[in-house]
């Protein structure tokens, strides 16, 4: 076959397979570009779901912040955060080529962080646990007082019986107000037996304290301050990658853990001076969290301004505390109306405990090992891309 015949008749496959080549390069180009729309339209998903759940929290008016209730709600928000933001990270994890899975040191870095906070949130959890078991013992206590000012007709004996469980409530709240500000950590919770604690009491709680799985050197102020460490917005350049929602899942769960210390009584919690990551305004969700911090930082100010902010912020626990120290005033020259409204208002406070403590523990619990599986999870992912490209790289 002559040459000339031979390049004409091979120029029209070449030029076929050349279109064919145009039209699966530009389809590739259409699916990438759509992968990465939706990508993004999932992370700015993820920070106005923040926002939302923040602001809700905020604007709430039904609820008293810090209570019980509320406590409840932002770790139900909390836990929505985990899930979705779950739901970002480890697909982008499973497709590394996409905008939002792009690797580097950076990258590791950021996660890496992540993942030590979750493990010092978990910290904190137990210490909150652990401090839910301490307002659990005040609840008993006042408890007998409320049973002992219920007996008609009410006698001296009966007045004894109450206040001795009334002192011995006090003397746990004072020494854990005690225990906030000592240097003597490793004592926070049962350094020495309170005056007006029996015995019994005392010979309890200290074998409590000595069988509780946070170490007695443990400090909650330190614990959030490396929490709070190195956590900084991500630059313009990490736009439309996990940077961002790895700040704002960061950023929300210092809060959290921040929030949680600051309410419930907590081992070394000292003056709650922790140098809180205050985000950027520009981001959909500062503001809310920013309005929430200022807010729990003002009452932990009037609480530390009355000398009175060991034992935190939780409004049940303060309305314990004022119930008890009076009916430890009233003496037995006091009306009988005096004792019943004071009675009265004690066994309020009592049933507000009773119906909010146990369930706050579960929700608790619940962080607690949702945590742990989230984190799990990351590793095994991560752990999987490592050997998907050492497999690709033989």
């Amino acid at each position: 076959m002559p040459a000339t015949e031979y390049q004409s008749s091979s120029h029209v496959p070449l030029a076929f397979f050349g279109s064919i080549l145009s039209i699966r390069r530009n389809h590739v180009v259409i699916a990438v570009d759509s992968t990465q729309e939706q990508e993004l339209h999932d992370l700015d998903n993820f920070q106005r779901n923040v926002a939302d759940r923040f602001l809700r929290l905020s604007l709430d008016e039904k609820t008293q912040v810090l209570s019980l209730p509320w406590l409840q709600s932002l770790l139900q928000e909390f836990l929505l955060c985990l899930e979705e933001f779950q739901s970002l990270i480890i697909p982008a994890h499973s497709n590394p080529a996409t905008p939002a899975g792009r690797r580097g040191s950076f990258h590791d870095r950021l996660v890496a962080e992540l993942l030590d906070r979750a493990v010092k949130a978990l910290d904190v959890c137990n210490a909150v646990s652990n401090g839910v078991d301490s307002i659990l013992d005040c609840h008993r206590q006042a408890q007998i007082a409320v049973s002992a000012l219920e007996q008609r007709p009410l006698g001296e004996a009966h007045l004894r019986r109450a206040k001795r469980a009334l002192a011995n409530l006090v003397a746990v709240l004072d020494e854990k107000e005690e225990g906030g500000r000592t240097t003597d950590r490793n004592w926070s919770f049962g350094r020495k037996q309170a005056s007006g604690m029996s015995p019994a009491a005392a010979k309890a709680r200290h074998s409590r304290s000595l069988s509780w799985s946070v170490s007695r050197m443990w400090s909650a102020a330190k614990q959030l301050q490396a929490m709070a460490s190195n956590l900084y917005p991500p630059r313009a350049a990490e736009a439309g990658t996990l940077a961002s929602p790895i700040y704002t899942m960061s950023t929300v769960l210092v809060f959290v853990m921040w929030v949680l210390v600051a309410t419930i009584p907590c081992q070394d919690r000292g003056s709650m001076a922790v140098n809180f990551p205050v985000p950027p305004r520009h981001l959909p969700w500062a503001s809310p969290l920013i309005a929430l911090h200022d807010k729990v930082a003002e009452e932990w100010r009037k609480k530390e301004k009355n000398s009175r902010g060991g034992t935190g912020l939780l409004p049940e626990l303060q309305k314990l505390e004022k119930s008890s120290h009076g009916l430890l005033d009233l003496t037995p020259q006091s009306s009988e109306e005096d004792i019943k409204t004071q009675a009265r208002e004690l066994a309020e406070t009592c049933s507000r405990l009773e119906e909010g403590l146990i369930p706050f523990q579960r929700r608790i619990r619940e962080v607690f090992h949702r945590i742990i599986r989230n984190r799990t999870e990351v590793l095994d992912c991560l752990g999987e891309a490592v050997r998907s490209s050492s497999m690709s790289g033989v």
